[in-house]
């Protein structure tokens, strides 16, 4: 018993020793047409790459840079989102460069989640370093202390469009 009367139960239609030309012509035609758009989806490619590449550009942290963490859905608990609630956090600090892409980020421990970021999750703060929430003085008058001052978080947007969540502090007696 052959294996095409094994597996569909009758037999083949293919009597041995025919040999159609036209046929062999066909198949030529068909491995000659996969051929000619595997090149094309090949040059098309490597055109949509190109055009790509011309927008991207390269965002390198350092260690101790400031930036803005990006919150997926995913990476988060689910009662962390909602639609109006905001779509990143920060400013946080930059604690080590894993490599060009994946950075580890000083993150409070209440977000427990990793702490290690892609770059497309991050996006540079741009902002004087004075201003972050643990500095030892008021923004507003030197020598002041931060006991004067009151944190509030706002929803602000970065440099790039996304919304995040700021630390704002302002002054109780003024």
């Amino acid at each position: 018993m052959n294996g095409i009367r094994l597996l569909f139960g009758f037999g083949s239609c293919f009597k041995g020793g025919e040999f159609s030309e036209k046929g062999a012509d066909q198949s030529e035609q068909i491995k000659e047409l996969h051929w000619s758009v595997r090149e094309q989806i090949i040059r098309h490619n490597e055109r949509y790459k190109e055009h790509a590449d011309k927008r991207r550009k390269q965002v390198l942290y350092r260690e101790g840079d400031l930036v803005w963490i990006h919150l997926r859905k995913e990476r988060f608990s689910a009662g962390r989102f909602g639609k109006l609630k905001p779509r990143g956090d920060g400013p946080f600090r930059v604690f080590k460069k894993i490599n060009d892409n994946a950075y580890k980020i000083e993150l409070p421990g209440h977000y427990n989640v990793s702490t290690t970021f892609n770059v497309a999750d991050l996006s540079p703060y741009k902002g004087d370093s004075d201003d972050e929430p643990n500095s030892g003085s008021s923004l507003f008058q030197e020598g002041e202390n931060d006991a004067d001052t009151v944190n509030e978080r706002v929803n602000v947007t970065n440099t790039l469009g996304a919304y995040f969540s700021a630390t704002i502090f302002r002054d109780r007696l003024g």
